[in-house]
């Protein structure tokens, strides 16, 4: 296949692709990323010194959701030359696609080739452990979180005690929410909700009033959490104020 932007450009850089195919992640543009890469096939483009290119294919493919073509780029882009975002974009995939074994399964062969644990790894596996009431697996991360300093890291400490939440360890989950230096509206939903499921809407509308600012999704579990145990006047009544203070 001839590229007439080669001819044009003689001197044509493959940094130049780089934009482009980002563009294509941004906009789920999947067919034209597919031509983007054919092109780097077809050019002799895909070598070892431009990894950067398969690096944001990679990217590419994961944030498209085809898995599939992710992969197996993946496995061809060698470890010398992948980086955290490699590793991370395809776990963020497996998490989306509710693919929890999968994230689990590239969380070890992370830690099995030494690769940079961040903390966009860190929120997939508790994800994933969440998904899978793995307590065990995500007690072990939270033990990783503390050693690397990632306990100021809001995301990470909302995906965990959404781990501890879903699996029941609501004193955990709690213990987390304390010792938290910044809390963001997510973090007090994802105690709302565990502490709802676990402990009963008494204590769940403590929390719940206790929130500097409640959105949507609050006011909508604390709805839930009153009808799904028949306090049905009770949430009628919620549902009648969420009007105005939305």
């Amino acid at each position: 296949m001839k590229w007439p932007i080669l001819r044009a450009f003689p001197s044509f850089s493959p940094r130049y692709l780089r934009p482009f195919i980002r563009t294509c992640a941004q906009r789920s543009a999947l067919t034209t990323g597919k031509k983007l890469h054919a092109m780097v096939l077809t050019t002799g483009l895909s070598t070892t010194e431009n990894s950067f290119l398969l690096n944001t294919l990679l990217h590419l493919y994961a944030s498209c959701g085809d898995i599939s073509s992710a992969q197996k780029l993946f496995d061809e882009i060698p470890h010398s030359s992948k980086d955290a975002a490699d590793w991370t974009s395809l776990m963020s995939s497996f998490s989306r696609q509710n693919r929890p074994h999968d994230s689990l399964l590239l969380f070890a062969q992370m830690l099995e080739k030494g690769a940079e644990i961040d903390d966009v790894a860190m929120v997939c596996l508790f994800s994933a452990c969440a998904w899978l009431r793995d307590v065990g697996v995500g007690s072990q991360g939270h033990g990783r979180v503390v050693k690397m300093g990632f306990e100021r890291r809001v995301k990470v400490c909302n995906a965990l005690m959404d781990m501890y939440g879903k699996s029941g360890m609501v004193e955990e989950m709690r213990r987390v929410f304390t010792e938290m230096k910044e809390k963001n509206v997510v973090s007090w939903t994802v105690v709302l909700d565990g502490v709802l499921k676990w402990e009963g809407v008494s204590n769940g509308r403590e929390v719940f009033d206790d929130m500097p600012h409640c959105n949507e999704v609050a006011w909508t579990i604390m709805i839930v959490g009153y009808v799904g145990n028949g306090f049905s006047k009770e949430g009628f009544l919620l549902l009648s104020q969420m009007v105005f203070h939305l």
